[in-house]
């Protein structure tokens, strides 16, 4: 009975020294981000996404940390992806392919206009960030954890390497004012913006992949100028930007509709704006100005000069004269009162 014993605990000792020489050995990696290149808003946590090249799941890091993180990994060669907060904090934005480096994505959010319902608009996206890292290798001797080979990470720890992130802002906002003539004679203004990125893919920032999106905009402000008449409405949204920039400047349109105010009659005004774009990479903005003040306005058209004020008819009085193109006033059935600042 003692030989069978003395068996067993042999056995349990041996196995035990297998297990042991099977364990995987990992090295402490210090990711150190650096937030100074976003400062549309405080970043109260991040996401670190660890790519390995050599086979593996992508390992995900959440942490209220916004200075830098641990990450232990064993051999191998890694990528990585660092954002601002967690996927379930953004409501504008969906992540997409983010269990690979390659396919990783943020997508805007779409919803149906409810005055165009066969057209779909992007939500106004909230602010996101993000940076990559690409081909860390982690070697079988960083593992081992040599302090003749190890470095000081900027808390003082011991760790076998230190890799740096700056975050930037890929969230633009975009601004658009237009000129009008007889901006008194205006009730309601809505408009649709095309050649909004769709999506942007985070391993190398490219947005030409997504299809182009539209943003539908009812809610303009009105300043009116000091002859009561004349005056400018304008909007601002948010979004990932044209895309591209280049293709944007060549094909960005504008549709403009005005409700004028014998709730009947209708301008509309279709421009063609890339040229007028400003767009401003630095600062993640965009700029749209249309109308002149030192131009002559122009009626509405299929093809409107962004250069000329728009041009609304003077003849239309409150409460139904005036002219009339015989419209539907079920299509403005969810006017959005406009703020008219004088």
């Amino acid at each position: 009975m003692k030989r069978y014993l003395f068996l067993f605990l042999l056995l349990s000792v041996l196995a035990s020294c297998h297990k042991r020489d099977e364990e995987v050995l990992e090295a402490t990696i210090w990711l150190e981000v650096d937030w100074s290149h976003f400062n549309k808003e405080s970043v109260t946590g991040m996401s670190v996404y660890c790519y390995p090249r050599t086979g593996g799941s992508c390992k995900l890091l959440k942490t209220n940390s916004t200075s830098g993180t641990i990450v232990n990994l064993p051999a191998g060669t890694y990528d990585f992806i660092v954002m601002n907060q967690s996927e379930r904090e953004f409501g504008g934005i969906e992540f997409s392919g983010m269990d690979s480096f390659d396919t990783a994505s943020a997508l805007l959010v779409s919803k149906p206009v409810s005055w165009q319902k066969e057209l779909s608009s992007v939500y106004d996206p909230e602010w996101l960030a993000f940076d990559r890292y690409e081909g860390l290798v982690v070697t079988e001797q960083m593992t081992k954890m040599n302090p003749d080979s190890c470095t000081v990470d900027p808390r003082g720890g011991i760790v076998a390497s230190v890799i740096s992130l700056q975050p930037e802002n890929v969230t633009y906002k975009a601004n658009i004012k237009v000129h009008i003539r007889n901006l008194d004679k205006v009730y309601a203004v809505r408009g649709i913006l095309s050649s909004m990125a769709g999506g942007i893919c985070m391993s190398d920032g490219d947005v030409s992949s997504f299809e182009p999106l539209v943003k539908a905009m009812d809610e303009w402000e009105r300043r009116i100028a000091g002859d009561l008449i004349n005056g400018t409405i304008s909007t601002e949204f948010y979004s990932f930007g044209p895309v591209p920039v280049e293709q944007a400047l060549r094909n960005c349109e504008l549709d403009l509709k005005c409700l004028l105010v014998d709730s009947r009659t209708v301008s509309s005004f279709h421009y063609k704006i890339g040229q007028f774009m400003e767009v401003d990479e630095k600062n993640k903005t965009i700029t749209i100005v249309i109308g002149d003040s030192e131009m002559e306005p122009e009626p509405a058209s299929e093809n409107s000069d962004p250069r000329a004020p728009l041009l609304i008819p003077d003849d239309v009085e409150s409460g139904g004269t005036g002219s009339s193109y015989g419209v539907d006033l079920r299509d403005w059935d969810e006017l959005i009162d406009v703020e008219v600042v004088i």
